[in-house]
């Protein structure tokens, strides 16, 4: 789905249109659940925590005046959502869920599994290189999400591909 086509359905869903909510639903849920699921480990409460946002959105996609920042909005409420869910249960750390380790496997197109490699990230550079690589947000989408200036997540960016080329080399040397 291009920009466009997400745009129309905005404003069909601003109009009231369940069709267009359900549409943009189909199409994002399945990243928002993956990046959830990445932090708590659990599949239930990604699922709960993803739910939550759909409900918040479909209840506040008035609000939105610039519907070309829908997807920024939408990350930047899933980040809201999943740290009022850590503030409110007070987990630092929780255990994987073992039956759902590979829940949300990425579409097998690359060579290598991302998510251990992103591990060895710090915890901005990480975040940073999720939203950018894996949901495929824009540098400037990203910037909106996290409330940094474009430059901050440029560097970050480029500090997590440095670290992760290092990391790359190293095993295979191994």
């Amino acid at each position: 789905m291009d920009d466009l086509e997400i745009e129309i359905l905005v404003l069909e869903a601003q109009m009231g249109s369940r069709y267009a909510v359900q549409k943009l639903y189909e199409h994002f849920n399945h990243s928002l659940k993956k990046y959830v699921y990445v932090r708590v480990k659990n599949k239930m409460i990604a699922e709960d925590i993803t739910q939550n946002v759909w409900l918040k959105v479909y209840r506040r996609i008035n609000r939105l005046n610039n519907v070309s920042l829908f997807k920024s909005w939408l990350f930047k409420a899933l980040i809201w959502e999943l740290n009022d869910w850590y503030r409110k249960s007070n987990r630092e750390v929780l255990l994987p869920d073992p039956q759902n380790e590979h829940v949300y496997e990425t579409d097998g197109s690359k060579d290598f599994d991302l998510f251990p490699l992103l591990q060895q990230l710090d915890s901005s550079e990480r975040e940073t290189a999720e939203l950018y690589y894996v949901n495929d947000l824009s540098v400037r989408e990203v910037s909106l999400v996290l409330g940094v200036p474009e430059g901050t997540i440029k560097s970050r960016l480029h500090r997590a591909r440095t670290t992760l080329k290092a990391v790359i080399e190293k095993n295979e040397r191994k």
